[in-house]
């Protein structure tokens, strides 16, 4: 599968940027640099908020990050944790010209990065999604789910920090003779190193599903892969959008629709009584609406008695 993507998105690469006015060498470097030229045209931006052309910096569905764009370098906002990523594009000057002052002493990264790492999941799919995943240095593979990742694992490819093994070096060492150049954590710190390489990707705390899709552009800047992300989340809008337009279509035409819920189990211990609990976070409940079935509600079905709870909740579902 890896193979297939890498030659899907080099040939999409290909057709992108064959019309830009400079070139770039075997590792994504400006070849030879030119101040007059902008090397973050349009075709290398992300796209927020149109079909066609390109729109300012601010994310149309994604609410918490901001991409900015300057002709040598951009600029990364996480806008939950505050954290500012200045990324610079490789064979340009190292000086960065009109750097804003909310930027000023942010990490620089030189872009595009080659390698990345994480000790969680959520950024996993992302990177797959625009061929990245044999780029992966070190990954925790304790809850990846995805079977090229921990195929690449397997092969040896990518490294693996297994938790349960006394390596004799700490997550941190092992990221560092990684050689990763980009460490993605979340805002909990999941799989941080405490160095410069740390970025926090923060995708699930996005409380729409798009919103949720569109942080595939957040991820694709540090390989300046923009446009590879416009047309992946482009692709996924659409599908979503399709399967919303079909439900709408079966709704208006008398369809039922099921009682759903997304529920988690807490089982009793010593200190404390088992729990039953449907979640009513935003993303979930956008997903079951838009999917057909009409949220459960969690009133009805109490937290301290689970016989009650599939009693209520069977009943719920039938009407």
């Amino acid at each position: 599968r890896d193979t297939m993507l890498d030659s899907h998105w080099a040939v999409t690469h290909r057709r992108l940027f064959a019309g830009l006015a400079f070139e770039t060498d075997g590792h994504g470097c400006i070849s030879n640099y030119n101040k007059s030229i902008e090397y973050y045209p349009g075709e290398r931006r992300a796209i927020f908020g149109v079909v066609d052309g390109f729109a300012p910096a601010v994310a149309t569905f994604a609410t918490d990050f901001e991409i900015e764009y300057r002709k040598t370098y951009k600029i990364l906002r996480n806008l939950l944790s505050h954290d500012v990523y200045v990324l610079r594009q490789c064979g340009t000057p190292a000086e960065l010209q009109d750097l804003p002052a909310y930027a000023v002493g942010a990490t620089v990264f030189e872009v595009p990065v080659s390698s990345w790492s994480t000790g969680g999941t959520i950024a996993v799919s992302y990177l797959e999604e625009l061929g990245l995943g044999p780029q992966a240095a070190i990954v925790d593979p304790t809850w990846v789910t995805s079977p090229c990742v921990q195929k690449l694992v397997g092969c040896g490819v990518a490294a693996s920090w297994d938790q349960a093994t006394t390596s004799g070096h700490s997550w941190s060492e092992q990221v560092a003779r990684s050689g990763s150049q980009l460490n993605l954590i979340d805002r909990f710190g999941t799989g941080s190193t405490g160095t410069a390489v740390d970025v926090t990707f923060d995708a699930s705390s996005d409380q729409s599903m798009l919103g949720r899709a569109e942080w595939v552009k957040f991820a694709a800047a540090f390989f300046n892969k923009e446009a590879e992300a416009n047309l992946v989340f482009k692709r996924t809008a659409a599908r979503f959008d399709a399967v919303a337009a079909a439900v709408a279509a079966a709704r208006a035409r008398g369809a039922r629709s099921p009682r759903v819920g997304f529920v988690t189990h807490a089982p009793a211990t010593e200190s404390a009584t088992a729990e039953w609990r449907i979640s009513a976070s935003a993303y979930l409940i956008e997903a079951i609406a838009k999917a057909g079935g009409t949220p459960l509600d969690a009133s009805s079905c109490p937290d301290d008695d689970p016989h009650d709870f599939k009693y209520l909740c069977s009943d719920a579902r039938s009407r």
